[in-house]
């Protein structure tokens, strides 16, 4: 196992200096290990890694254990690495060959639960799965400190819609824990097509849950569509066979379509019509015919006949008679007469005078005419 270390916590990993340690002292050096993990138990550091086994058997390469070691600080282990677990179970192997890797520390944050979560079984194989290696208090590197579970943790079912999920991290988000793994689309993809999924973690009577299978949720997301596998070509497409329905996310898919079309639909429909709006904007608006009946009398109307028809002339107007105003006399109509002088020039609004036109006047020869003064 080697440590590569890099800035202070307080410091951006991306931009501080990195530096290759080497081996963590102290461990055997002739052990083949992989996968190396650190946490806390009562202020102390623990490391445990996943190898095979010490005593050099002839099928080591075919079997792979779990050990831990105490570090005195993050470069050097201050006790020897013991064995907390052996594949042991049925399920725990693939064949002849019994795998126990990638073990993830897991604590329930109300303090119930700490252990580790590790994968086990072939990882090549649909049987890959994750496992629990429960801490139950004590020394922790006394190996009776640490309890297997009799049953997996997360695993693919006859009808799974993705297998062989290991190799998991967890992530607290929106105050869940989410568990990410690797799985296959397809039940012989071998590690030619892993992805990545996710997956809820819950704590029921202080234990960890995930319902003991991989959810419909964690279906391919590419549907039919064939995808990348690595650096290389195409890997397998994940689309059920022929005659299978489909199913996880995409089947969700098609009913979220069908939830979502009418109103997109009416949505689109309305922005299309304000932008053609825009664009061509209406011209104004006209009052529609009104009907002959509804026409106000007295109007002037002119209806073109269907027909010719032959129209009597129009009656002839009777002739204008051109009848001149007296000259310089303004006539005043009031009851009773008043002896009034006034300018050629004066208006009606500046007599101020109480004229009521029309009053106890029997003829217009009673009326006597104002001349204006020199």
């Amino acid at each position: 196992m080697i440590v590569l270390g890099g800035p202070p916590a307080d410091q951006d990993p991306t931009s501080g200096h990195w530096e290759l340690y080497g081996p963590i002292k102290n461990l055997p050096t002739e052990q083949w290990s992989i996968d190396g993990t650190v946490f806390w138990i009562n202020n102390v550091l623990y490391f445990v890694y996943s190898g095979w086994p010490l005593d050099g058997r002839p099928e080591s390469e075919k079997t792979q254990q779990l050990f831990i070691a105490r570090l005195q600080d993050p470069l050097t282990a201050s006790s020897s690495p013991v064995l907390i677990s052996d594949p042991s179970n049925p399920w725990e192997r693939s064949g002849d060959a019994g795998i126990n890797e990638g073990p993830q520390w897991l604590a329930d944050p109300n303090g119930s639960f700490i252990g580790i979560v590790y994968s086990c079984a072939g990882s090549w194989t649909r049987d890959y799965k994750l496992g629990v290696l429960q801490y139950e208090g004590g020394d922790p590197l006394n190996p009776h400190s640490w309890k297997k579970w009799h049953k997996p943790l997360l695993q693919s079912g006859d009808n799974a819609h993705c297998h062989g999920p290991g190799h998991c991290s967890f992530v607290p988000y929106n105050h869940e824990m989410l568990v990410i793994f690797h799985a296959t689309d397809n039940p012989t993809d071998g590690w030619g097509n892993r992805k990545a999924r996710a997956q809820v973690l819950n704590f029921h009577n202080g234990l960890p849950d995930m319902g003991g299978f991989v959810g419909a949720m964690c279906d391919s997301l590419h549907g039919a569509e064939a995808v990348p596998s690595g650096p290389g070509g195409p890997g397998p497409s994940g689309a059920p066979t022929k005659g299978e329905e489909p199913h996880g996310l995409k089947k969700l898919e098609g009913k979220i379509k069908d939830m979502i079309k009418e109103p997109i639909k009416e949505i689109t429909d309305e922005l299309h019509h304000k932008r053609k709006a825009a664009i061509n904007p209406p011209s104004p608006a006209r009052a529609a015919p009104m009907p002959y009946s509804m026409i106000p009398a007295p109007a002037l109307l002119w209806v073109a006949p269907a027909d010719p028809v032959e129209l009597d002339p129009p009656e002839p107007d009777p002739p204008l008679v051109d009848v001149a105003p007296p000259p310089l006399e303004l006539v005043a109509l009031c009851t009773p007469p008043i002896d009034v002088k006034v300018s050629p020039e004066a208006t009606l609004e500046e007599l101020e005078l109480p004229l009521e036109l029309g009053a106890g006047v029997a003829d217009a020869a009673e009326l006597e005419p104002l001349h204006p003064a020199d």
